[in-house]
This record gives C-alpha cells, sequence and structure tokens, in this order.
C-alpha cells in the first residue's frame, strides 16, 4: 500500500490464529489493560470445566501445550481482544478468518457463534482430540524452503502421513504418525536441491492428518449440535477451501472436515487480495499469522495485536 496508514475505507481482514501459537501470559495484556476484555475472559472463564482464565493468565509452556488446554485458552484470548478491538472501533471488518482453530475464533467474532458455546465447544474439540491420539505417536513439522508441490509428493506414498497445511510459498506443514514423518523428512532432506529447514511445531498431536480421523467422527456430532446463527457480521474465509461461507450449513459441513483436511492459507490470502483486501489486524497470541501473510501478500498492511495500546495503530 503506498498509505502506511491504517484505514477503514480499505477492505480489512481480521485473522485468528491456531493451537501452535500459545504462549504464557497470553491473556494478561488485555486482561490488565481493557475493562471489555477483562469481562470476556471472565465471562467465558465461567463457561467451562476448568480454570480457564488461570490459564490464560498464569499457565505454564507445558500445561498450554495440552490440546484440551491450548484450544480453549487460545480462543478465548482472541475473543477477549476483538472485544476491546471493537469497543474502541465502533466497526467490524469486510472480512475475518482463521488458521485451523482459530476459524471457530473467526466465526464468533462475526457473530455466528455464541463466545460462550463457543469456548465450550473448542474446549469439547481439544478432549475428542487428544483422546484420539493417546496411542499414536505423532508429529507435526514445518517444511521450509521447499517446494509444496515437493512435499505433497513424497506425502502421497505413505497413508500414516499427510499435508497438513499450506502456510505460505515457502513453508508446508507436514503431519502423521511420528515414523512417517520422519521418513518424509528424510527424504526431503535428500531431494531438496538448496538450503531448507524443518521445524517442529508446538502441538502434542497429529492435527490435520489421518489419524484424526476418529475425533473427526466424534466431534461430528457435537457440531450439528451446535447453534449458529444466521447473519454474519463480516464475511468468514473457509481456511481449507479458501471460500468464503454462504450459509450456516456450509459452515457446519467445512468445520466437520476440518481435523483432517488440509489447511489452505496460502488459498485463504490469495482469496481475500482478489476480493481487495489490502490490510491485516492479527489477533493475540500473535507472531505467526502476519508472518505468512506477508510471505503471500508482500504489499499488505499488517498490524499485530499484543496489547491493547496496538488498537490505537488502527483507530487512528
Amino acid at each position: 500500500m503506498s498509505d502506511d496508514r491504517f484505514r477503514f475505507d480499505v477492505p480489512t481482514a481480521f485473522v485468528f490464529p491456531g493451537q501452535g501459537s500459545q504462549k504464557p501470559g497470553m491473556g494478561t495484556p488485555f486482561y490488565e489493560g481493557s475493562a471489555r476484555a477483562r469481562d470476556e475472559l471472565e465471562r467465558l472463564d465461567e463457561a467451562v470445566d476448568f480454570d480457564l482464565l488461570d490459564q490464560c493468565l498464569e499457565g505454564d509452556a507445558d500445561a498450554l501445550r495440552r490440546t484440551r488446554t491450548t484450544q480453549p485458552t487460545v480462543f478465548a484470548t482472541g475473543i477477549a481482544a476483538h472485544a476491546a478491538v471493537v469497543e474502541r472501533l465502533g466497526r467490524v471488518p469486510q472480512y475475518v478468518t482463521g488458521h485451523s482453530l482459530g476459524q471457530y475464533t473467526a466465526l464468533a467474532a462475526a457473530g455466528g457463534l455464541d463466545p460462550e458455546a463457543g469456548v465450550a465447544l473448542v474446549r469439547r474439540r481439544g478432549e475428542v482430540m487428544e483422546r484420539a491420539c493417546e496411542d499414536v505417536s505423532g508429529r507435526m513439522v514445518a517444511a521450509l524452503f521447499v517446494s509444496p508441490e515437493a512435499v505433497t509428493r513424497v506425502c502421497a506414498d505413505d497413508d500414516e502421513v499427510d499435508v497438513a497445511g499450506f502456510n505460505g510459498p515457502r513453508q508446508t506443514v507436514i503431519s502423521g504418525t511420528e515414523s512417517a514423518v520422519a521418513a518424509v523428512v528424510g527424504t526431503l532432506r535428500d531431494t531438496t536441491s538448496g538450503p531448507c529447514r524443518f521445524v517442529d511445531l508446538e502441538v502434542s498431536e497429529p492435527f490435520h492428518s489421518p489419524a484424526m480421523a476418529p475425533a473427526e467422527a466424534t466431534f461430528a456430532d457435537e457440531l450439528r449440535a451446535c447453534s449458529l446463527a444466521d447473519g454474519l457480521q463480516s464475511a468468514v474465509v473457509s481456511d481449507t477451501t479458501a471460500n468464503v461461507y454462504e450459509a450456516p450449513e456450509c459452515v457446519v459441513g467445512d468445520l466437520e472436515s476440518q481435523i483432517t483436511a488440509t489447511i489452505d492459507w496460502t488459498g485463504v490470502v490469495d482469496t481475500l487480495r482478489e476480493r481487495g483486501v489490502e490490510q491485516y489486524v492479527e489477533f493475540p497470541p500473535s507472531g505467526t499469522l502476519g508472518t505468512l501473510v506477508a510471505e503471500s501478500h508482500p504489499d499488505a498492511r499488517i498490524v499485530t495485536l499484543e496489547s491493547p495500546a496496538d488498537i490505537a495503530e488502527i483507530a487512528r
């Protein structure tokens, strides 16, 4: 963008992170710096069967790695920050989207899912996903500077591993059993010309892989029982199809298959770019999605929210 200022007359997208973005104290800046965010976190804390507020403020890294804890705390942190932003701005963006778990946060931010129902739903999602992998030694690895086509081709040779996500032109995520992922990484190291890197993700289960099929089947019933609003305040872009949701039934079907489906973040950014989006606001826990957006849309204006003080950058 030629103008470095944040302008709401320019198409804008709010983006919400998924599991792996969690960090100790992730809810503290907004809890301490915004009365609206504090009220939201305390309300969400009452909607679940564990001490969500304590984990958002004081949970250690090991506790936050547990999927049943990570998912509701990341969701709650994003929703609290969103409440503070909307209160300050008095308006909503044209588009919202999220990465994996972040799709639930995005849906709630758009008014399609009640936040209290949403935090309970993702708590259940985390429990189901964690339980499905109790007997599976899984692993997720980000392949950096390896072509997405090469990763896809190598993964296709083993039904215990799959491409979990196309995060950008230079980052593709692999997920599956530990042995299968190790074999894929080994093959890619041997066959990739030029420098490449492989980074293990901070997750405890092989998400978006065939190993999650039992969780997907179990969680489908939970989703069908969930009440979704007919109207959305912002258009929501699916993180698996990269399409804009057209109706509530599309949302349910998409989320049912999301647990094993490949995340197409590259496609999401392409869709938003095609629709004229030039500005992004990255919600906490922040630090990853903004970088991924920049890889696919280098001219975009990206604001990363880490505390209420950062809202001033988009409220000018």
